[in-house]
């Protein structure tokens, strides 16, 4: 393996795969191997490397095509906005040139990546069409995987005959896995992230009252990252914490309030909720609802939802 400067590895690559960039976790070096290979006109970039994180920006005068990335060991995660899909070895993907979007990577993971422009794909112009809050599904289906590695892992044929029949061969095979990628595997945006809030709260709701409740916990229930399921929350001005925290505010409150619990101590209703510092709790309750927790409970102050 060899230690290159982050501005080299951008030069190589981008010659090849418009405007790729491979980030280290440290954003100086990158550990790891980069080579480049033909199949007859296009290049592939086959990416060897310790954890990393892959960004592909697209450039304003990109033709637009797709780029495919084939996972040949580790684990990856595709981020595009809102959108987050994981991929393990053997599983392939593919997005539009026209794209931003970034690779998380596992240690040790090596990755195939190819660049093909629309002109080379005989696919529906509509594939290319961009559409409000929507992004082209990059899911490969499996039965199209085992046809498609094999070209990524081709050693380039000597032969220029053969190296170009190859790539015909390839190309065609990628048109077809684009034209079944219809309508109906679009992913909306929008309605991804209203459902993921709706999840996230639903699985909090589940768990309030235990101590396990955490961000690492939300994250691998769902199968995202939490950095992922954070970046969603920023759009209501939430995180994982503050969204747990608020949750369990809201129910200490209602159970304050409740006549059922009439009878319970203050200190017991916030324990039921993983509060078990009194101190720290009529502190953090204060400050969320401007009371304390006795004087809420007196002034039996309604709750009140945004």
């Amino acid at each position: 393996m060899n230690s290159m400067k982050l501005s080299e590895f951008e030069q190589r690559v981008s010659r090849s795969i418009l405007n790729l960039e491979c980030m280290a976790e440290n954003d100086c070096h990158f550990e790891g191997g980069l080579a480049e290979k033909r199949l007859g006109q296009l290049m592939i970039c086959d990416i060897n490397a310790s954890r990393h994180r892959v960004v592909r920006r697209p450039v304003h005068s990109a033709q637009e095509g797709v780029v495919v990335t084939s996972v040949k060991s580790g684990q990856c995660f595709l981020e595009r906005e809102y959108d987050q899909f994981e991929f393990q070895a053997g599983s392939a993907f593919f997005c539009r040139a026209s794209e931003f979007y970034s690779i998380e990577t596992s240690d040790g993971v090596n990755l195939n990546t190819l660049y093909i422009p629309q002109n080379k794909l005989s696919v529906p112009e509509n594939i290319f069409l961009s559409k409000t809050n929507s992004r082209l599904n990059p899911h490969i289906d499996a039965s199209y995987l085992a046809l498609i590695n094999p070209y990524l892992e081709l050693i380039s044929p000597p032969d220029n005959a053969l190296s170009n029949y190859v790539e015909s061969s390839f190309l065609s095979l990628i048109s077809g896995v684009l034209s079944a990628n219809d309508d109906r595997d679009i992913v909306q945006s929008s309605d991804h992230v209203s459902y993921l809030l709706k999840e996230m709260i639903v699985l909090v709701e589940n768990h309030l009252k235990q101590e396990y409740l955490s961000p690492d916990f939300i994250a691998k229930k769902m199968g995202y990252t939490s950095r992922y399921l954070n970046k969603i929350l920023s759009v209501k001005g939430l995180s994982l914490l503050k969204l747990i925290f608020q949750m369990r505010m809201d129910y200490v409150m209602a159970d304050l309030l409740s006549p059922e619990n009439s009878k319970k101590t203050i200190c017991s209703i916030a324990s039921d909720y993983c509060f078990y510092d009194n101190t720290y709790f009529s502190r953090q309750f204060k400050g969320y609802t401007g009371l304390s927790p006795k004087e809420f409970r007196l002034n039996k102050a309604p709750i009140i939802y945004s």
